[in-house]
């Protein structure tokens, strides 16, 4: 009890919507809201301010490397735990290497990753691979929303 979390966004509608959801819980006084950018956490952060850095589905914004070096003055210790878009095989779908060479060119293998996370001075407790299920339980009704928006927005999402 008594933790306090801050939450860094760049969409306000984001940070509204978990302010009124931290009121609605009665967490309201331990939750921080900070309109922000990730390319200029220095600007809004403190350093050495947190215990812990939770990052699900972001670094790769700035890229991992990148991450793992700034994001550790923000720390008093080194715990950070964030998911990294990597590469599993080293033969992928043609199709995967195109979207990925356009969208996020610095991804690396798995290996090269974890290699990675020890060189910027981590220590790895634990790392997974997010499983099969993922799949039918997030990604496939994803496909489908996207396939209903590419319908009802024909031509103005040209890269979907």
């Amino acid at each position: 009890m008594g933790h306090q979390i801050t939450a860094v966004d760049n969409h306000k509608p984001f940070l509204e919507t978990l302010t009124a959801q931290a009121k609605q819980e009665g967490i309201l006084d331990r939750i921080h809201v900070q309109l922000g950018d990730m390319f200029s956490l220095e600007k809004i952060l403190p350093t050495n301010t947190f215990d812990v850095i939770w990052s699900e589905g972001s670094i790769y914004i700035i890229g991992f490397k990148r991450g793992l070096t700034e994001w550790k003055h923000f720390l008093k210790s080194s715990y950070l735990v964030c998911s990294e878009v990597s590469w599993l095989s080293s033969s992928p779908p043609s199709e995967a290497q195109e979207f990925w060479s356009r969208n996020y060119p610095g991804m690396l293998s798995r290996e090269a990753n974890i290699d990675l996370i020890k060189q910027c001075g981590y220590e790895l407790v634990n790392s997974f691979v997010v499983p099969e299920s993922a799949w039918e339980e997030y990604h496939r009704p994803m496909e489908k929303k996207i396939e209903e928006l590419r319908g009802k927005y024909e031509g103005f999402f040209s890269d979907l």
